[in-house]
């Protein structure tokens, strides 16, 4: 009976020991994640957007991504393309989203020094495209 007390006595002193040379075990917040916009262009407009804040290290830096989607029940059926918007501050302003038509939205992306334009257009079925506009501004807001 003593030398089974002895033996859990060393194998927990070893244990503490071993655990001891980690050192201190630090626990990293999961990214969150949550819909901070979400709109059609009209009440009957086929196509929807949703605007996504993604925050890591306890709010320290943040990502915006935006899904677009084009819902449909025809033969061809619905799609949708989530893009992470590519700004170069740490804590960007959120993004201006615009509808400058029932199937066409701008992006406004506010950033530092990265200035352009890019189009994005969806091709489906005659008539029935879409497109995303990403205008980056280079004009430093933070929140």
């Amino acid at each position: 009976m003593a030398r089974r007390s002895l033996f859990r006595t060393a194998l927990f002193s070893a244990s503490v020991v071993a655990l001891s040379g980690c050192g201190p075990i630090s626990w990293r917040p999961v990214p969150t994640s949550h819909a901070i916009w979400s709109s059609r262009a009209t009440p009957t407009s086929a196509f929807h957007a949703t605007l996504y804040e993604e925050t890591f290290n306890d709010g320290e830096s943040i990502i915006y991504s935006i899904r677009f989607e084009k819902n449909e029940t025809g033969p061809v059926g619905g799609w949708f393309v989530k893009k992470e918007l590519d700004g170069d501050n740490a804590r960007p302003k959120r993004p201006e989203l615009i509808w400058s038509s029932p199937k066409d939205l701008t992006v406004i992306v506010h950033t530092s020094r990265v200035e352009g334009r890019v189009v994005q257009r969806f091709f489906d079925q005659p008539g029935n495209d879409g497109s995303l506009t990403f205008d980056y501004r280079p004009d430093g807001l933070e929140q």
